[in-house]
């Protein structure tokens, strides 16, 4: 198996179950068998251009989505581009006014937060406990 078969395959699902579709349903739209689907999902099976373009649009997606690394998955990544990322992810299909409670959740957490990480110094960093003898 490839790495960039099994890549693009998690990205498919992960897709898949963002836009509230089951194996079952995405299969059917796409005009192909569940197992099938599967197989491309978990990198076992190579898709042409043709199926991935069925399989995007049955989710909904542009066929690019399927070839994008997110952020959160780069190691290099900015902590605002993952955050982003994520949320993008989980919003993916949501109701308004949870995405709106949503924000004001992350806006009250992040009101308080110090943009810089604090440095660890003698008296931040723990103690490891005592060995009793």
């Amino acid at each position: 198996m490839s790495d960039l078969r099994e890549e693009v395959g998690r990205r498919i699902a992960a897709l898949r179950k963002a836009h509230g579709l089951s194996q079952d349903a995405a299969a059917a739209a796409a005009e192909m068998s569940r197992r099938y689907l599967g197989a491309v999902e978990r990198g076992e099976s190579a898709a042409s251009l043709d199926t991935i373009e069925r399989i995007a649009r049955a989710i909904g997606v542009p066929v690019a989505r399927f070839f994008e690394l997110a952020p959160q998955e780069r190691a290099d990544a900015e902590p605002a581009d993952r955050l982003a990322s994520v949320a993008r992810s989980l919003a993916a299909g949501v109701a308004a006014e949870h995405v709106k409670r949503a924000e004001r959740v992350l806006r009250a957490y992040f009101k308080d937060v110090d943009p810089k990480p604090a440095k660890r110094t003698a008296k931040t960093k723990k103690k490891a406990p005592k060995k009793r003898t």
